[in-house]
């Protein structure tokens, strides 16, 4: 089964991203609310698989954490997570 969220980022400025990912995280509650998995895999540490994660978390959704730990120049994630 295919299931696409749609979520848009506004850029990357600080402001951006942040409203992004408050999109992400609403459109996350949504599709957890109405679905159900067993085992749901992450795949990398972006912050948009950070909202998504974040928001399955009230769900109880189970995650499998996979490809993170990479460093990129200028990346916010290890501040984050």
């Amino acid at each position: 089964m295919k299931h696409h969220v749609k979520t848009i980022s506004d850029g990357d400025t600080p402001y951006a991203i942040v409203k992004s990912f408050s999109k992400t995280v609403a459109s996350f509650s949504s599709f957890w609310n109405k679905n159900k998995f067993d085992l749901v895999f992450a795949l990398g540490d972006r912050f948009e698989m950070f909202a998504s994660v974040f928001a399955g978390s009230p769900f109880n959704v189970k995650f499998a954490h996979i490809a993170a730990g990479e460093t990129t120049l200028g990346a916010i994630a290890n501040a984050i997570l």
